[in-house]
């Protein structure tokens, strides 16, 4: 039950990022669903799996939306990866999920940008931190704050939890 549920929550915040997001854009920027979701449920369970069923959702939005198969699975790959071994040690708090919600982000985009240039489709990083980036974390730092609610709920159900970990959770 617990991985079907990881895939519902990947699958719905997939298509809330890829095809809802992008018609709903706050301050010239685009929400991610999808990233606020892996964040909130590493930080939840402190396991990869999240990460895992999150890029498998960016191998179907190369699939669907990009020119460049990988653009978007390495961004999310390796921004789950960082988040794993950033945040498997720290205690959750408001903060925490604020700050690691932008930070993030930002890496993420980073991370766009440059894959953007290895396929030479160079976009103007100065414009685009200064119009979109910037201005679209405190927009993402509300989206993650409402996840990490949700995702409350949700991981207060026993059958959403990794096998060892089901003492270990509040």
């Amino acid at each position: 039950m617990r991985y079907l549920v990881l895939a519902g929550v990947s699958a719905v915040s997939m298509i809330m990022t890829a095809c809802i997001s992008p018609h709903l854009s706050i301050v010239n920027a685009q929400m991610d669903v999808m990233l606020a979701a892996m964040l909130c449920m590493v930080l939840r369970e402190k396991t990869l799996t999240p990460v895992f069923y999150t890029a498998g959702m960016a191998v179907l939005m190369d699939a669907f939306f990009s020119r460049a198969f990988g653009f978007y699975t390495l961004q999310y790959l390796g921004t789950g990866l960082v988040i794993y071994l950033v945040m498997r040690t720290r205690r959750i708090d408001t903060a925490a999920v604020m700050a690691s919600g932008a930070g993030f982000w930002l890496l993420r985009e980073i991370l766009g940008v440059w894959l953007c240039f290895l396929s030479d489709r160079p976009v103007g990083m100065s414009s685009r931190f200064v119009y979109s980036v910037l201005p679209g974390c405190i927009p993402q730092v509300l989206l993650c704050l409402i996840v990490h609610w949700l995702m409350g709920k949700l991981y207060a159900h026993r059958f959403v939890w990794p096998i060892g970990l089901y003492s270990d959770h509040n």
